[in-house]
């Protein structure tokens, strides 16, 4: 069984960093990276639920030319769970007890099916009164179309292209694309490494050795992505 979760984990605190930039850029632009500290993994009871969360990731930093810390706090979901987004409510009142700063909350969807759009907003009302209206960050993986990423030089763009929105038929070449943008990064051997096992962990069907050669081969002659799909379908 896939451990989602440690992935997405790993992935986002070895490049912290870079998922703002591609995601979040008006943000990255403002960040003070030098003020970036992980914190560490919050343990939240829920009595409602009886349960126990570990926290994904938590980050505390500040914006340049201010003193302001704030917390950003990342969760990964990897299914539809109902009652989600009173779950993040109450993920941030717990944190905000805790810290007593401002938190920005952001959530990865990473499911497959379906591909409805999940809410980002949790809200309560009394009498139609609305009384709390808490709004997060998404980003839902299944909602993006990985050829808008091929030319993204970003480590994480690489990883996550295969989380992305893709035609079954396309998977091999995705694959493959993926890898050719990893290579392309300059990254050193470990972090190489985390990336090529998340790509391989979520393109489980083996490709022959013959495939990867022939699509090797013909990228090389490849103007756009626009010549791709026609070998795709021919192969």
């Amino acid at each position: 069984m896939i451990d989602h979760d440690s992935l997405f984990k790993k992935l986002i605190q070895n490049f912290f960093l870079e998922f703002i930039e591609l995601f979040f850029p008006d943000m990255s632009n403002v960040l003070e990276k030098d003020s970036i500290t992980f914190l560490p993994q919050e343990i939240l009871t829920n009595v409602k639920q009886g349960e126990k969360k570990l926290i994904d990731v938590l980050v505390q930093a500040k914006c340049k030319n201010q003193q302001t810390l704030f917390i950003i706090h990342i969760e990964h979901q990897s299914y539809i769970q109902k009652d989600f987004s009173e779950r993040m409510f109450l993920y941030f009142a717990d944190l905000y007890k805790i810290y007593g700063i401002p938190i920005l909350p952001i959530v990865i969807f990473s499911h497959d099916a379906p591909l409805t759009i999940q809410p980002s907003s949790f809200n309560i009302s009394v009498r139609s009164k609305s009384v709390v209206q808490f709004d997060y960050e998404v980003v839902q993986l299944n909602q993006l179309d990985w050829q808008d990423f091929v030319n993204i030089q970003n480590p994480v763009a690489s990883a996550l292209m295969s989380k992305m929105h893709m035609d079954v038929s396309e998977r091999p070449m995705v694959k493959l694309i993926s890898l050719q943008v990893l290579a392309s990064l300059g990254l050193n051997p470990a972090q190489v490494e985390q990336i090529s096992v998340f790509i391989d962990t979520y393109f489980l069907e083996s490709l022959s050795l013959k495939t990867l050669q022939d699509l090797s081969e013909a990228l090389l002659n490849f103007t756009s992505l626009a010549d791709l799909q026609p070998w795709l379908h021919q192969s």
